[in-house]
């Protein structure tokens, strides 16, 4: 801990002697406390050798723990002069950035939000535009006025301003009734349920389907009558998923051999350090980006290079079987969409002229219609 005074402690000594020896030399004692043998007190750094000398002459038993004086700090800085130079930039941007706007945080929704960014632009909310001149009430009013939103929010805190932006709640959809298409299905399918919200279904759960094979009819029967509506509605069904891989006598498989390097790449005020190459010839990239705070514009981006390595086999295929099976699974899997419920897997080998066909299939559970 720094101290900008000397702390002694006198001991076996007479504390009155003590104080006017010092006194005598115009030696300032601060905070003097009496101890059980002898006293405490404080003195300035600059009176540190009167002390000694005093002490010294007299054959004190004493000790003094230093503390600074101002030609240590000074000589200090002057010797690491990079050091000073740094904190008094740091002390200039903790005094300037919160002045400044450095970051626009938008909570909108996507179609809201080029409107949204439209009308921060016309209000000079942007980057280092001053925080003082953004008229949070006024912009507030602005993005309430945009259609679709029901609540606006705007605040400034040290060199960000936050927005957020609540949508107002659709209104019902208007069916036409006047429209006379139907509702088509866009992949071939086994139909698992259908929720109809206008028209009449043209097939029911469990039958086959093919690409655009209609799906709800743009009529409801009353009596003997079939009455114009629209088509509308969501219809589920099974979709097959499928991948090929052929295998002659020979595969290269490609996979992480749990070799990575990472890199950092600093991120000051938008500007970014020069980029890395990868160390491996054949990798996958994960990047990930880190703010380091708010009042200070500082981050970095940080690189992480995997390397992948191929590996080829040439195996009879009942020796390869697992490796042909484990790449068309890896490929039937990649064309499943996210939202999709995976029902099943199978697997079909198929042999030709020596060239063995392996088919992947994952048959998973999501919408068909066209309209999706």
């Amino acid at each position: 801990m720094y101290r900008f005074f000397d702390e002694v402690t006198v001991s076996g000594a007479s504390k009155s002697t003590v104080i006017n020896k010092l006194l005598q030399k115009n030696v300032r004692i601060f905070r003097a406390e009496c101890q059980e043998n002898g006293i405490k007190f404080r003195i300035k750094p600059n009176d540190r050798q009167k002390v000694i000398e005093i002490f010294d002459a007299i054959c004190y038993n004493y000790k003094i723990v230093k503390g600074i004086d101002k030609n240590s700090v000074f000589g200090f800085l002057k010797r690491r002069w990079a050091i000073a130079v740094l904190f008094a930039l740091v002390a200039v941007m903790f005094a300037l950035i919160p002045r400044y706007v450095y970051t626009v945080s938008v909570d909108a929704p996507s179609y809201l939000y080029d409107e949204v960014k439209g009308v921060l632009t016309e209000s000079g909310v942007k980057r280092w535009e001053k925080t003082s001149d953004v008229d949070a009430k006024n912009v507030e009013r602005r993005i309430s006025e945009i259609d679709g939103v029901s609540f606006a929010d705007v605040k400034v805190s040290g060199s960000t301003v936050y927005v957020s932006v609540r949508p107002s709640l659709k209104s019902a959809e208007i069916v036409d009734v006047q429209k006379d298409i139907p509702l088509y299905s866009a992949v071939d399918a086994v139909i698992t349920r259908q929720i109809v919200f206008s028209g009449t279904p043209a097939y029911k759960a469990g039958d086959s389907v093919k690409a655009g094979d209609a799906l709800i009819f743009p009529y409801v029967t009353s009596g003997e009558d079939n009455l114009p509506t629209g088509a509308n509605g969501e219809v589920f069904g099974i979709i097959g998923y499928s991948a090929t891989v052929s295998y002659g006598g020979s595969m290269t498989t490609y996979e992480k051999n749990g070799n990575s390097k990472t890199y950092r790449v600093v991120d000051f005020m938008g500007l970014t350090g020069k980029m890395p190459k990868s160390p491996y010839k054949l990798y996958e990239t994960r990047t990930r980006k880190v703010e380091c705070g708010f009042l200070i514009p500082l981050g970095f981006l940080e690189i992480t290079f995997d390397e992948i390595v191929g590996t080829t086999i040439s195996l009879p295929y009942e020796q390869a079987k697992d490796a042909v099976i484990k790449r068309a699974s890896e490929q039937a899997e990649k064309v499943v969409p996210e939202d999709a419920r995976v029902i099943r897997r199978e697997i079909n080998e198929v042999e030709a002229g020596g060239v063995y066909y392996v088919t992947a299939t994952v048959y998973a559970e999501g919408r068909i219609d066209a309209s999706r």
